[in-house]
């Protein structure tokens, strides 16, 4: 019997493997091939973060600055498709060292606009998510900056469950699996479909019976994900287990 390992997070003290234990000819099987089931690798595309700043004269001759928010949110959602989780992925180091540099001035530039009072739930969950892809490209201090922007945004809309959604993800994916049981419950509570992530943060604690409970829910709605059904079957005969390294 051999183990696979479907998630790896080796970026914390106590990093978890969820894996499974199976024989090699069922491998194939169980565990996803990057190369079958995951899109070519786009190219990360040149940015001129200025792009980001607009300038507008009144009438009567006054100047002021502002954010041209659909190009904010195209550079974000730039970054988004590489570097939403870890390990990230980019085509090439050249692309993975601009993204990093984007993130880190970007970082610098959304802490000099934010305010202890913000009430703008939208720029706090961007500036919330773009701590949480510094972070995934492994740049330090980030995830202490992405958990105190979305602890503000929750404090400010706490029945947003997009707030809760993506709060408990960035937590899963940072092996802080109770706080991410925590905050995808309450998403799930409040209209998120977040059943197999939240099946995975329990199963990571090793509330083995809760992650069934899950994932049998989940399945209910997406009866078709092979994935989960295998996964589901792996926990019920033991043959799934949570490591820690």
């Amino acid at each position: 019997m051999n183990s696979i390992c479907l998630s790896v997070s080796q970026r914390l003290p106590a990093a978890v493997l969820v894996c499974l234990l199976a024989s090699w000819s069922g491998a194939a099987d169980l565990a996803d091939a990057p190369s079958q089931t995951r899109s070519p690798i786009p190219p990360y595309p040149s940015i001129r973060l200025s792009s980001i700043l607009m300038q507008s004269t009144s009438v009567d001759g006054q100047v002021s600055h502002g954010l041209n928010m659909p190009r904010l949110d195209e550079v974000l959602n730039n970054l988004h498709r590489h570097a939403a989780s870890y390990p990230t992925r980019f085509a090439n180091e050249q692309d993975q060292a601009r993204a990093r540099d984007d993130a880190t001035k970007l970082s610098v530039f959304f802490d000099t606009l934010d305010q202890p009072d913000q009430k703008d739930g939208g720029m706090l969950l961007r500036s919330a998510m773009l701590n949480a892809m510094a972070h995934h490209l492994d740049i330090a201090g980030s995830m202490s900056k992405a958990d105190q922007y979305f602890e503000r945004l929750i404090q400010l809309k706490p029945d947003a469950a997009n707030a809760h959604q993506q709060y408990g993800l960035f937590l899963a994916s940072s092996a802080r699996s109770k706080q991410a049981v925590k905050h995808l419950t309450q998403a799930k509570l409040l209209g998120a479909r977040v059943g197999f992530p939240l099946a995975m943060a329990h199963f990571a604690t090793g509330d083995r019976n809760a992650a069934i409970e899950q994932l049998n829910l989940y399945l209910q709605n997406q009866p078709h994900d092979q994935k989960a059904r295998r996964m589901l079957a792996a926990i019920q005969d033991n043959r799934a287990f949570v490591k820690s390294k």
